[in-house]
């Protein structure tokens, strides 16, 4: 009489995984550059585009509703035409309208329902 020995059920998750890293070793680490890195890459410093619109005002640019305080912009296009685009600007408002805090609440109540709405809509079961 021949007795066959059976593998016990812990075994075989601890095999499943031995097959996996031989079937899919780790991938090596390439030397390029992480693509959106480097200083070329880095966004404007917040405090310091803060610092300088706090001198922007009305009594310095009385014609104006909008003034561009810092912008950055970062372009790469490769030969096969493909590339990538960074833009960073900081603008400060200008104007200076009496209806102002009516006209954000109501934007932000519509934006609300808005996307209310949207959620409905996406999440409609077929």
């Amino acid at each position: 009489m021949k007795m066959t020995q059976r593998m016990k059920p812990r075994a075989l998750p601890l095999l499943a995984l031995f097959a996996c890293v031989i079937a899919f070793p780790a991938r090596s680490q390439s030397q390029e550059p992480k693509p959106y890195s480097g200083s070329a890459w880095a966004l404007l410093d917040s405090k310091a585009v803060m610092a300088a619109a706090a001198d922007i005002d009305l009594k310095h640019l009385p014609d104006c509703d909008e003034a561009t305080v810092d912008q950055k912009s970062m372009r790469v296009i490769r030969a096969d035409g493909t590339g990538e685009a960074q833009d960073d600007t900081y603008m400060k408002v200008l104007t200076e309208d009496p209806a102002g805090p009516t006209i954000l609440g109501i934007a932000a109540t519509l934006q609300i329902v808005g996307s209310a709405i949207l959620w409905k809509i996406i999440h409609i079961e077929v």
